[in-house]
């Protein structure tokens, strides 16, 4: 009965005072929202991206050249190497990417993602076919090509779930394979994979080790840690490195699979956002023990009432206490709503063509152990800021606090010293939080806005990747399909330009390769890889990259015409430092049979990688002399791009009928979506230091606004003495000025070092100009202002006579 009856008058007392109730419910609830939100966000895509069994012995294997980032690229023949020697693995398979297209079964024409994959890569994983099965023996390693297995969402978009595709045939790159198997929802590896078809490696293949394109997946045995894996691989891959060439200045590391599935960079801002989070958590805490200290102050008379009437000290903090777990409780609620909100914002910014390649974001959402974390810590907080303030009246003299009427509820030195402290602590987190996001936001301002070398403007690009089975496609069935794709492009209205490259500024389709200038001996550690485009003539001028020397590539560098190449200004300073590239020949390798290539122009740079400070050399050869399957058409046009799409993919169908076209977009929209993910951390750091800046100012303003009540006494008997209103502005809004001097001065001393740690974790993303400190400092600076003026200027508005009748 005595909870209840606490519970009750408990209810009573909040509703009573629904300001206090509100401001504290929505404060915690938006700190509390915050931390959820990213807490949800970082356990789905950094801690449980996806759902396997034992998903703690999946580990990935990782290669880095030269001391440069690790990434998944391993030749076939390293890959046998180390599936035959390794010791630390129940399983070890390897698998390629394998973009398609498909049709038959009655269905339209499509391209889909599809992997490659060896012998035991499902096994690894413990995962089995929602139908049919897995690969047999005899279906993979070349002994057999003729199968594939469907991803749930293919099996659901193209077949509308029908079990009777199982056995039918289907084409696939332009070659019959029969349906064995549909996996699971649930399986997601990797997570934009379609379909799924036995990796055949052919004798050259199995021989190669200088050939780097397959990732490889592994699965521990049991009672083999993770570090002992990736000690045994370091070993082996320092063997091959001190044996073969081609794995010169090569490093090997074993990663779990979840951290594989991350990209470092990723990884940092996310949780540099969640750092950001629990900052705002910790300024509403700090906002949220003044409220209660404010609170329980103004009822120290009621609950002096209460003592003298027989209310025992355990008892009034225990009424307290409820009040406080009621608070927190209702925070932690609508906590919820509010970080289930921020969430589904978040997964809706995202562009699907970015989202499905990330493992986990699809599964987002507050599952329940964040549940779980908003409901406690709502509770935790408000017991413990409930905890002070209740001991604290609980220890009040009850006739003192009888005799002091309502002019003393001071609260005292240490009550005053606390409340300073934490509105100090808040200004302090706030400014720090803002500089924080000041240097991300102009950062990505200078990344977005920085000079491209091109003009996207205008620009329409799309994919198409022919059939080629398992067997390179003949170059001369390439060249002819590009070359009448072309001329009916180029005969659209309204088309101002058309033209073929293998990779569009700010795709992800990236070739790079290693030149090897004449005349020059060069070091393993001083080799340069540039991108390698392989583009038509009227490539670069339709980009209207500029032209420095030279010519472009043009008609009469043909299939059998010498090779030629244009390289940016970039790749020339950096293979010919000392002199003009037209007329230098390279070659790509060192070998002596390879054939020489001559520079015949000199082009601008195209900075098209956003992360990166500087541009990327880049060497581009005519599309005819070594054209790629996949291939990237764009289009300039006066109007809207996107208008002549219609008529462009016609275009195509009329060369092949059964030619499928992905990635209809305008250029713009590329570079847009390479910095979605970008500008979302951006908009979320700034809404949290927003939101931090408004919580410090409300706290400045419930500090100032309760000194202004408490002192309304003195107030008075200055003004009765003769003080002008000038004077008590200034009194008041001095304890603010003071204050706010105080937090500035520790935020300003801790913002240097985030940003230093900021710019060292998220690399060319972070611009520390001395106009972002000035500028957020006098933000703060202002903001706490006019969180003490207005209590400041209601104390000049006292009436000395009415003050003065409270005595």
């Amino acid at each position: 009965m005595g909870v209840i009856h606490d519970l009750r008058f408990a209810l009573r007392v909040l509703l009573r005072k629904p300001t206090f109730t509100l401001i504290v419910v929505g404060t915690l609830a938006l700190g509390i929202g915050a931390g959820s939100a990213m807490f949800s966000i970082l356990h789905r895509l950094l801690v449980r991206p996806l759902d396997f069994p034992e998903l703690d012995r999946i580990a990935a294997i990782q290669v880095s050249e030269n001391g440069g980032d690790f990434n998944n690229s391993i030749s076939p023949r390293t890959f046998l190497d180390y599936q035959k020697d390794a010791r630390s693995f129940e399983r070890l398979a390897a698998y390629q990417y394998w973009e398609v297209p498909i049709s038959g079964s009655g269905v339209d024409p499509e391209q889909v993602l599809a992997f490659q994959a060896s012998p035991g890569y499902f096994d690894i994983f413990g995962v089995r076919p929602e139908l049919g099965r897995t690969f047999a023996a005899d279906e993979v390693d070349g002994q057999k090509e003729n199968v594939v297995i469907l991803s749930h969402a293919l099996w659901d978009r193209r077949y509308g779930r029908d079990p009777a595709i199982l056995g039918k045939p289907i084409i696939v790159a332009g070659a019959s394979y029969v349906v064995v198997g549909v996996m699971p929802a649930s399986f997601r590896f990797p997570s934009a994979a379609e379909l799924w078809a036995p990796l055949t490696l052919l004798p050259s293949q199995r021989a190669d080790r200088g050939g780097r394109y397959l990732a490889l997946v592994a699965k521990l045995k049991p009672g083999v840690a993770l570090a002992a894996a990736d000690a045994e691989m370091r070993q082996m891959g320092g063997i091959h490195a001190a044996t073969y060439r081609e794995d010169a200045k090569r490093v090997v590391r074993v990663v779990s699979l979840v951290y594989g599935v991350t990209e470092d960079y990723t990884r940092n801002f996310i949780l540099v956002l969640v750092g950001a989070a629990l900052l705002v958590l910790l300024i509403a805490c700090a906002n949220v023990a003044n409220l209660f200290l404010a609170h329980a102050l103004a009822r120290r008379k009621e609950l002096a009432v209460r003592a003298a009437l027989g209310a025992g000290r355990r008892r009034i903090v225990r009424q307290l206490l409820t009040e406080a777990a009621l608070l927190g409780v209702a925070s932690g609620g609508a906590s919820l709503l509010i970080a289930s909100w921020a969430v589904d914002v978040i997964k809706g910014a995202m562009p699907r063509t970015i989202v499905r390649f990330i493992s986990g974001w699809d599964a987002m959402g507050v599952d329940p152990a964040v549940l779980a974390f908003a409901l406690i810590c709502g509770v935790v907080v408000g017991f413990i800021f409930g905890v002070v303030p209740a001991i604290q009246v609980s220890r009040a003299d009850v006739n003192a606090t009888l005799k002091d009427s309502d002019r003393g509820t001071t609260g005292g030195k240490e009550t005053h010293r606390l409340r300073n402290a934490l509105v100090v602590a808040q200004i302090a987190l706030a400014l720090l939080l803002l500089l924080g996001a000041g240097a991300l936001v102009k950062g990505f301002t200078r990344m977005a806005d920085r000079p491209r070398g091109l003009d996207p403007e205008g620009v329409l690009s799309f994919k198409v990747t022919l059939p080629q089975a398992r067997e390179a496609k003949p170059q001369p069935e390439i060249v002819a399909f590009a070359r009448d794709a072309l001329e009916r492009l180029r005969a659209l209205p309204g088309i101002e330009g058309a033209a073929a490259v293998n990779n569009v500024p700010f795709g992800n389709n990236v070739s790079m390769r290693i030149p090897f200038p004449e005349g020059r001996v060069i070091a393993r550690e001083e080799e340069i890889a540039v991108d390698y485009g392989r583009a038509t003539p009227g490539y670069l001028e339709l980009l209207r990259v500029p032209r420095i020397e030279g010519r472009g590539i043009e008609e009469r560098d043909g299939v059998d015409a010498p090779l030629v190449a244009v390289v940016s200004q970039t790749a020339a300073r950096r293979l010919w430092p000392d002199d003009s590239p037209i007329g230098k020949r390279f070659r790509w390798g060192r070998d002596d049979k390879l054939p020489w290539a001559t520079v015949v122009g000199v082009v601008g740079d195209v900075q098209d990688r956003p992360f990166e400070r500087g541009p990327r050399p880049a060497i581009w050869i005519p599309f005819v002399q070594q054209a790629p399957v996949s291939m990237y058409f764009v289009l300039r046009t006066p109007g809207e791009p996107l208008a002549a799409a219609r008529a462009a993919a016609r275009a195509i169908y009329s060369v092949d009928p059964n030619q499928p076209v992905t990635d209809v977009r305008t250029l713009t929209m590329v570079q847009a979506e390479r910095l979605s993910g970008m500008r979302i951390g951006t908009w979320m750091m700034g809404a949290f230091a927003v939101l931090a800046l408004l919580l410090a100012a409300v706290g400045i303003y419930g500090v100032v606004a309760t000194l202004v009540t408490q002192r309304t006494h003195e107030i008075g008997v200055r003004m009765a003495l003769g003080a002008r209103r000038g004077d008590v502005l200034r009194l008041v809004l001095g304890r603010g000025a003071l204050l706010t001097a105080i937090g500035i001065a520790l935020g300003l001393a801790a913002g240097v070092m985030l940003v230093r740690f900021l710019a060292g974790v998220l690399v060319g993303a972070i611009d520390n100009d001395a106009i972002v400190f000035v500028a957020f400092s006098s933000a703060v600076a202002a903001i706490a202002t006019f969180g003490s003026l207005v209590p400041a200027w209601r104390a000049t508005k006292v009436d000395p006579l009415t003050a003065l009748r409270q005595e």
